[in-house]
This record gives C-alpha cells, sequence and structure tokens, in this order.
C-alpha cells in the first residue's frame, strides 16, 4: 500500500442486506405513538413545537433500498437519505431531506447500524434480518439533550424478489 492510501472495503456480510424492502405495516410498530410518548413528558409549552419536529422527520419509510458492492453501501430510504458508504466504522458528511447538516456512521455489526448525528441530537437505525433473510427490522432510536426520554420505535419491512 502506498504512503499516506487507506484502502477502504465493505465486508461481504453485509451483502446479505442488498435489496428491496417494503414496508408491512401490520408488523410495525406506530411512529406517531412513539413520538407521543417522548413529548408527553415535556412541558405544554414546548411539547407542540417538539411534536411538530418530529413528526416531520420521522417517518414510516414505505421502501428501503439496499445497495452492496465491495467498495460501496448504500441504504436509501424512500423520502429520506441515501448516504453511500464506502467503509465501515467511517463517518460521512451529508445533508438530511429537511436541509439539517449530519454526519453518518456505518457499524457492520451484526447488527448493522447507522448513526446519524447533528447538533440537535442523534438517530441510530438498527438492521436485523430475519433468519430467513426475508423480513429487516429497523429499529430506530432518536436522543436529544431536548427529549426527556428517547423516540424508540420498530418498523419491519418485507423482501421483494
Amino acid at each position: 500500500m502506498a504512503a499516506g492510501l487507506l484502502l477502504l472495503a465493505i465486508p461481504a456480510a453485509l451483502a446479505s442486506y442488498a435489496g428491496h424492502w417494503t414496508l408491512v405495516p401490520g408488523e410495525s410498530g406506530d411512529v406517531k405513538s412513539a413520538v407521543e410518548a417522548a413529548v408527553s413528558k415535556m412541558s405544554f409549552l414546548i411539547r407542540p413545537i417538539a411534536r411538530s419536529r418530529l413528526e416531520k422527520t420521522q417517518i414510516a419509510f414505505p421502501a428501503i433500498d439496499i445497495e452492496y458492492s465491495e467498495t460501496e453501501f448504500v441504504i436509501r430510504h424512500k423520502g429520506g437519505t441515501a448516504v453511500p458508504h464506502r467503509g465501515v466504522d467511517e463517518t460521512v458528511n451529508a445533508v438530511a431531506p429537511d436541509g439539517a447538516k449530519i454526519r453518518v456512521g456505518l457499524i457492520a455489526g451484526p447488527p448493522l447500524r447507522e448513526i446519524y448525528t447533528s447538533s440537535e441530537g442523534s438517530r441510530t437505525n438498527t438492521y436485523t434480518l430475519s433468519s430467513d433473510g426475508r423480513k429487516l427490522t429497523l429499529s430506530v432510536d432518536i436522543t436529544s439533550p431536548r427529549l426527556p426520554v428517547p423516540v424508540r420505535y420498530n418498523l419491519v419491512y418485507g423482501r421483494d424478489r
């Protein structure tokens, strides 16, 4: 390896996540209820503002496309972000759909984790495959110094063949 050249690679184990995934609403948690559970512990003056901001950014994505190659791994949330990772344990600068500047990290696991960090707080997406590889559970954990408790919910996706 030449001096100053860092070779990044995507682990082959991540190939099992690749594909088109569609939300299974009947098996997924209720995002609005998760937001409400967090904001219910806030002052009645701040609660509507916090609720509005969280509801704009916490979306039950209707579909997720995951792309794998030896040199790049991308998780595309329909209506959300799509950050290309060229290596695990690296952090990438990106822009969220609402225009906020974010940093996104990828941890190969298992389980697979994508961690979004902004000046407001952080979101950890944990992706877990079913034993037969036909379902993907996305566990979301939102934390912020402004939230009295984290926002947590699960979304279940079926693999399209």
